[in-house]
């Protein structure tokens, strides 16, 4: 089935968890939710195209983008790096700078082998 291909390329591709393909009488749905899910499929979608619908690129950009797993904390005034795991918060460190943050929390990512799309665009 062609829902299943475009599935299986998502997981592929962009390392997007696996769902479950319903069925709601003559139609199949595949559903994503969650700014970063969405805006890596967004990015693997458009990263070499030229011709695309404009209302639906408008769409995909107005979701918010930000980075995750950097935060300021007024009272050290330094950035804290943070992350969420099996419903736990993870301490990362505090840091001079959010760069470091950041980089901190992808280098946690790719050392405890987690989804991609959770990576940063540094």
């Amino acid at each position: 089935m062609f829902l299943e291909t475009i599935h299986k390329l998502l997981i592929e591709k962009v390392g997007v968890p696996e769902r479950k393909i319903t069925k709601q009488g003559k139609i199949y749905r595949l559903s994503y939710r969650g700014s970063y899910l969405v805006t890596a499929i967004k990015e693997w979608l458009y990263q070499d195209s030229s011709i695309f619908l404009e209302r639906k690129k408008e769409k995909f950009d107005s979701i918010k983008k930000r980075q995750r797993g950097a935060t300021y904390s007024k009272r050290s005034n330094k950035w804290l790096s943070k992350i969420m795991v099996n419903r736990k918060a993870i301490l990362l460190g505090s840091f001079l700078t959010k760069q470091e943050a950041l980089l901190a929390y992808n280098e946690f990512v790719e050392k405890n082998k987690l989804p991609i799309y959770l990576l940063n665009k540094i």
